[in-house]
């Protein structure tokens, strides 16, 4: 998980992930045809890099099969995104666009660093991936349904590649394709297409397992779209829903599709604790919190991570509640614009305050850096408590204050957090 203040490099950070795991300049160029950008006015002749190492594990180093890889699992390739100086062309002064390259290499360990070689690596079917910005919503209308893709393709074929990460470069991708997809399974389910109708149902029992709060569930899909409802009450149709609903649903129904278009198939299994597809990849989401209210936000990660345990998630959040959900290791702090040391993972002491602290323990943590949990107008009453307890205590306090004193007590003891805060504000005025 990546926190950090607004304007710290969030979304640029997950954007070069993308660009890297993409590993093709075509698809990099269709992301992000106004890369140039990215460089720095003041420095137009450095050749700007995005690099990523990749940890194999076992099924990968199997399906490669190159001759001279390591056995065990460990990061073994690295892939490497440049950006070029733009070329003047001559007699005209004007400049050519900037050549975006890939290269993957493959990593050997040695006694000293790592050393590159020029032997190749490329993408498996096993290296999925995917990514989504903040602005996940349905599309107001359903494509045909006939139209929508659900062969296998090639993991490298460009235009797979940009409808996986579309969202997170473009604000105006919208994700509606995934009910599209439920709408064809149903029309080919009515057809007795074989394995329609039991995808659909699977599909369907994922998004019933939990994923949307206070009781509701998908429970149908007709002609018109998915329909939720509460327990026994009444369907209703799902973009009639509120922003949460929909994002989430669109979210994970995406998910869904694109895991079984790049595999053939969805690994699905069931237990006590519910049901979850075994597929590995990374997916990327810009602001996993938005449109979420806090106990869902205290929910989703947890949610994801369960039912879809083979995928490493890599999400940005400005929620101390999202944040609860990290593993160890997982929770990365980027500095903000004032602040002068690289991106770091947070230490032990930090991670255990976040996620087996309370909300406020987060939020006013150094991962935050949220000074206080009151508003400007508590702010004032507390000082103002804190300046009249003193003379109510030595006796030379005014009845007025005396009143004044009490009334500002019970209002600001409405918590056992607003205790703690006073009594700490008592004592560091005592000494």
């Amino acid at each position: 998980m990546v926190a950090g203040r607004n304007g710290a490099g969030k979304t640029s950070l997950l954007r070069c992930i993308a660009l890297a795991l993409a590993a093709n300049p075509e698809t990099g160029r269709a992301l992000v045809p106004s890369y140039v950008m990215w460089r720095s006015p003041f420095d137009t002749r450095t050749v700007g890099k995005i690099s990523a190492d990749l940890f194999l594990d076992s099924g990968d180093l199997s399906d490669l099969n190159l001759e001279g890889l390591p056995e065990k699992p460990g990061t073994h390739a690295r892939v490497g995104i440049t950006l070029t100086p733009p070329e003047e062309i001559p007699k005209t002064g004007r400049k050519r666009s900037l050549n975006l390259g890939s290269e993957w290499t493959q990593v050997i360990e040695c006694d000293d660093d790592d050393e590159e070689v020029d032997q190749a690596i490329f993408p498996t079917r096993n290296w999925f991936t995917a990514g989504y910005g903040p602005f996940r919503r349905l599309s107001s209308e359903i494509a045909d349904p006939r139209s929508t893709r659900s062969q296998l393709v090639t993991p490298i074929d460009p235009s797979s590649v940009m409808d996986r990460f579309s969202t997170l470069f473009h604000e105006d991708a919208t994700l509606g394709e995934g009910v599209s997809w439920l709408v064809g399974l149903h029309l080919r389910s009515l057809e007795n297409e074989k394995g329609a109708g039991r995808l659909l149902q699977n599909v369907l029992e994922v998004l019933s397992d939990g994923l949307l709060p206070d009781g509701y569930s998908p429970v149908r899909v007709s002609s018109s779209g998915l329909w939720v409802r509460r327990q026994t009450g009444k369907a209703f149709p799902l973009k009639e829903m509120s922003d949460g609903f929909r994002t989430v649903t669109a979210l994970v129904l995406d998910i869904i599709r694109q895991l079984h278009t790049f595999y053939g198939t969805l690994r699905m299994r069931r237990s006590k604790k519910g049901i979850a597809i075994y597929a590995p990849g990374v997916i990327l989401i810009d602001e996993v919190d938005a449109h979420l209210h806090v106990g869902w936000q205290q929910r989703i990660g947890g949610w994801l991570k369960s039912h879809f345990p083979r995928i490493q998630f890599i999400v940005s959040t400005h929620s101390p509640y999202i944040c609860q959900s990290a593993d160890i290791g997982g929770l990365i702090r980027l500095p903000g614009l004032n602040e002068n040391y690289p991106p770091q993972v947070v230490g032990e002491q930090l991670y255990k305050r976040i996620v087996y602290g309370s909300g406020d323990d987060a939020a006013l943590s150094d991962l935050f850096g949220l000074d206080t949990p009151y508003g400007s107008e508590a702010e004032k009453l507390r000082s103002k408590l804190i300046e009249i307890e003193g003379r109510v205590l030595d006796g030379s306090a005014s009845k007025a204050e005396v009143r004044q004193y009490r009334e500002m007590s019970e209002t600001l003891t409405s918590s056992l957090s607003a205790r703690v805060d006073e009594v700490s504000g008592r004592l560091g005025r005592r000494n």
